[in-house]
This record gives C-alpha cells, sequence and structure tokens, in this order.
C-alpha cells in the first residue's frame, strides 16, 4: 500500500498494525456484531481499520467524513452505533507488534457469514439518505465476480479516486486486499497529478474514478502531456458513481486511445454490470448470476427496445 505522502507500507508492516488494531479494538469490547462506525477520510489508517473489523467480526457502519455532525449522530441512533472510529476521535492508536508476532489478519469467515456485515448509505438524491445493510456473503461473492469480470491479477496496482465510505469505493479496496497487488491511497488532500505519479513510479494498471474526475484528468493531460505518456501502463480506465456522457467517453478515447470502461452498480445490490477491457460497449453485461429486466408500470416484463423500469435480482441484494 501506498500512502499519499508515498510511504510504502509492505504487507509486513500491514500485517503488524492490522494485530496492533485488533488488539486495541478487543481491549474496548468490539467483537462479533459490534456495530461500529467508521467515519474517517481516506488513508492508510482508514484501510487498518476496516480490516481489523472485519476481522473482529463487527458490523461495520460506513459514514462519509464530510457528513455534517447532525447528519453523523442521526446516523448513530439511527444504526445503533455503540462505537466510532474518526478522524475526530483520533482514529485507532494502536501499538505496532513486532513482525514476527503479527496474527494472520484478517480472518474474513465470520464476517462473511453476518447477515449486518456492513452498512453504508443511499446518496440521499429522492429523500434522506437511508441505511444499506448487507450481508457478508453477498458483498464478497459480488466482488469474487467483479474481479473475475474485469481480470484482476496479483500484481495489479489500484489507485481508485473515490471516497472509500462508499459502495465503490469499498468494492475497489476490499478487491485489493483480498486478490493481491498494490493499493495507491488517494486521500482528500491529495493532488491528482502527484497521486498518478505515485502509481507510475510502481506500475500503475487500475484507475477507477467518477466521469468528473475524468474531465478534470483530460485537462490535466493538456497541461502535462509527459504524464500521459507514463500512464501507458494503466490497462483499465474504469468510471462509475453516475452517468458517463458521450463526449466525455469520446473525448477520453481520443485523447488516450483507450476506452473508459463503464459499470453499474447500487448501494442496495453491489455491482450489476460492468464493462471489461475485451469488450468496452457501453456499461457491460450483467454479470453471472444477475438478471435485469425492463417492466412496465404494472411490473410487467416489456420486449426488446422498449422503455421502462428497471429491474435486478441478484444474490448480492442488502437484507434490509
Amino acid at each position: 500500500m501506498v500512502s499519499p505522502e508515498g510511504r510504502i507500507w509492505e504487507t509486513d508492516d500491514i500485517a503488524a498494525r492490522l494485530s496492533g488494531a485488533v488488539e486495541v479494538l478487543a481491549r474496548r469490547g468490539i467483537g462479533p456484531g459490534s456495530r461500529v462506525m467508521l467515519s474517517r477520510a481516506n488513508s492508510p489508517e482508514w484501510v487498518v481499520d476496516l480490516l481489523a473489523l472485519i476481522h473482529l467480526d463487527a458490523s461495520v457502519v460506513l459514514v462519509d467524513h464530510r457528513a455534517a455532525p447532525s447528519q453523523r449522530a442521526r446516523m448513530r441512533v439511527h444504526a445503533r452505533v455503540v462505537q466510532e472510529i474518526s478522524d475526530s476521535t483520533g482514529g485507532v492508536a494502536a501499538p505496532v507488534p513486532s513482525v514476527a508476532n503479527a496474527a494472520a489478519v484478517p480472518d474474513v469467515a465470520a464476517w462473511s457469514r453476518r447477515q449486518d456485515a456492513a452498512i453504508t448509505w443511499s446518496s440521499g438524491t429522492t429523500g434522506s439518505p437511508k441505511g444499506i445493510v448487507r450481508s457478508g456473503r453477498s458483498i464478497l461473492d459480488n466482488l469474487a465476480l467483479s474481479a473475475e469480470r474485469m481480470g484482476y491479477r496479483p500484481d495489479d496496482v489500484f489507485l481508485p479516486v473515490l471516497p472509500y465510505s462508499h459502495q465503490y469505493g469499498l468494492s475497489l479496496v476490499l478487491c485489493w486486499w483480498l486478490g493481491g497487488g498494490t493499493l495507491v491511497v488517494y486521500g482528500p488532500t491529495t493532488r491528482l497529478d502527484r497521486a498518478l505519479a505515485a502509481g507510475v513510479d510502481h506500475g500503475l494498471s487500475i484507475v477507477d474514478a467518477a466521469p468528473s474526475t475524468y474531465h478534470s484528468l483530460l485537462n490535466l493531460f493538456d497541461r502535462r502531456p509527459a504524464l500521459a505518456d507514463a500512464l501507458k501502463t494503466v490497462r483499465a480506465w474504469c468510471v462509475g458513481g453516475a452517468p458517463l456522457g458521450r463526449s466525455l467517453a469520446a473525448r477520453f478515447h481520443a485523447r488516450t486511445g483507450q476506452r473508459l470502461l463503464d459499470g453499474y452498480g447500487a448501494t442496495e445490490v453491489g455491482n450489476i454490470a460492468l464493462a471489461p477491457p475485451a469488450d468496452p460497449v457501453g456499461c457491460g453485461t450483467p454479470l453471472p448470476g444477475v438478471v435485469v429486466e425492463v417492466h412496465d408500470e404494472h411490473g410487467r416484463p416489456l420486449p426488446h427496445g422498449r422503455l421502462g423500469e428497471l429491474v435486478v435480482r441478484s444474490n448480492g441484494l442488502m437484507t434490509g
């Protein structure tokens, strides 16, 4: 893992810090089923805190660190949070045990069976944000299908320019940890050019971001053509979180010779469809086991070519 400052956290270092965080959280009474709110900015410490909570089989309530204090307070009450880990509380000030004594963490077996493994929040565009409860198994199975579709490799270097507290960012962090490779952490004060340069130093291969970030990226390429040339190692420029406009997609392809790989997902169900490098059409086809239909206003399936309401069936569906 590479920090926003460019510092390298080797696997042994991460494992040692994980063991320390697990020890501290366990002393605080965190164990199976404990509802813990994680509300920090993107950082290597955020990643360690998440993995430590997963190891302890906690129910992780993920909240954007930019949420207003009043909103976080409502979320704490609504989700019945027993403890909060945030930047204002200093995170988990964990001792760093020697690598030799570091436990093999995280163990995801118990967390995978938890029905309320993670609680994330809807965007609130159609009302107040709602807490979306998903099981560990639904999350992990959906990510396994996603990683297979996108062809992730153990030597990939990931740069998700996304908030880790949201479904999209969380999925990339977990795909990195479960599948191997290097995660380049993009923090709230990180300059995009410096994050990309750090990624280049380590062989950056996977970038994920929202369309707005790609607008900024193209403007950056116009100012820094050498940076664009250095990013030829990237084999997958992925986009999601908002509709991808045709003009942006065309502009990116004209500038780089590569396609933006669009995806479609939802907080309530995880990834639904992904376009891989081998088939960069639209937002891709549904993942295996995911059924997508178009229905009319009465809930009846419509024939091909008709507009209606999109209906998705998936084992990744929320539990509540």
